[in-house]
């Protein structure tokens, strides 16, 4: 997922900065050592919280429910592909630079981010509405994955920022807090109801809401007057991706 390749705008001064990278002593070993107990701290406890949601989903639904619900989790897997590349484009051009180098082009990049994606997922919502055929279920199942990709997609992009410019503790709560959110909200709600597939996916896209919010306050993304500034660096940003 990292990269260390750093690419200049060729196009339009709206969205271009001089490159600052990271000062040296940023790098030093004891850095380097810090930022890798960060990260694995938040990978240690998303696999706890993971670990925790395989004993207790199952016991939470019926069979059939528990199946949609993890139709839902294989497909949500694959919700990067709604940005074709331009998330990794933006960490090829970000990575070895400080966040405050890269600020001025996250509010623009989550700008073209989203209109590409309600330019993809509302037709494919309604194709998905109208397609004869297919169970409520299924339905519903496709609307949450494509409604899911815009907010997973939106924190990947706000984390890429942050991974780039080396500021791995935002980075390291964003990989806990879905999985550790994700648990309370389903235990909770089994107290008083027997969940749904249907009410699982809302609660995990809450949890993931979450994990935007979080991401947003800590990057505070600004936006530039003219649109396009948006539309050269999302053009350039997905040919790299």
């Amino acid at each position: 997922m990292a990269s260390v390749e750093t690419t200049a705008l060729s196009e339009g001064k709206a969205c271009t900065a001089p490159a600052e990278v990271a000062k040296e002593d940023e790098w030093k070993p004891s850095a380097i050592a810090g930022d890798i107990a960060t990260l694995g701290a938040g990978t240690v406890l998303a696999l706890a919280f993971n670990t925790m949601l395989v004993f207790l989903i199952p016991r939470l639904m019926s069979v059939e429910e528990y199946g949609y619900w993890r139709l839902f989790l294989l497909y949500a897997g694959y919700v990067g592909f709604l940005h074709f590349g331009f998330a990794d484009g933006a960490l090829l051009k970000w990575a070895g630079r400080t966040l405050e180098a890269v600020h001025h082009e996250v509010g623009p990049s989550w700008k073209y981010l989203l209109l590409q994606h309600l330019a993809v997922v509302l037709p494919l919502i309604a194709i998905a509405g109208v397609v004869p055929g297919l169970s409520a279920h299924i339905r519903i199942l496709c609307i949450g994955v494509l409604l899911f990709g815009l907010i997973f997609n939106s924190a990947t992009l706000l984390q890429y920022s942050l991974q780039a410019g080396r500021v791995f503790r935002p980075v390291a709560v964003a990989a806990a807090v879905p999985p550790g959110v994700f648990v309370v909200l389903a235990f909770c709600w089994s107290l008083k109801n027997t969940p749904t597939a249907n009410e699982l996916m809302a609660l995990y896209g809450i949890a993931w809401l979450v994990v935007l919010i979080h991401l947003w306050t800590r990057v505070k993304p600004q936006f530039a007057n003219s649109s396009d500034a948006a539309w050269t660096l999302g053009k350039t940003l997905t040919t790299l991706g």
